[in-house]
């Protein structure tokens, strides 16, 4: 039961990632931007901190590296949601969607098999 509602709690954290993702891929748009700092992230991905400007404001961002191979002091494309520039990442929001619905179905896969499994088993005893 307790899979049950695990696999459940991500497929919500999925579906809901995609939704935001989606509606600011919708109005994204792009800016040159710097990378400023470089730190390895959670599940020993590689993290860089990046400053990019819009109408003369600083934001400041955190991301995975996507493309591999940025450095500190390298330019590289931002892309930000035009309502709140704080929401930005250095992927395209609309991939990061993509990525989102493609967790949700292996969710409901995995879940799916786990759920005949124990049912055959269930039948089994």
């Amino acid at each position: 039961m307790l899979r049950l509602v695990a696999l459940a709690f991500i497929l919500v954290i999925c579906v809901y990632r995609w939704s935001a993702d989606s509606a600011i891929a919708s109005r994204q748009a792009t800016v040159q931007g710097i990378i400023t700092a470089h730190r390895t992230g959670r599940l020993f991905s590689e993290e860089y901190g990046y400053v990019f400007f819009v109408n003369g404001q600083g934001y400041t961002g955190w991301d995975r590296d996507q493309k591999n191979g940025l450095e500190i002091g390298m330019q590289t494309l931002v892309y930000y949601d035009i309502k709140n520039p704080n929401s930005s990442a250095l992927t395209d929001f609309a991939d990061s969607s993509r990525v989102n619905v493609a967790l949700s179905f292996l969710v409901v896969g995995l879940g799916t098999v786990a759920w005949y499994i124990r049912s055959r088993r269930a039948l089994r005893l």
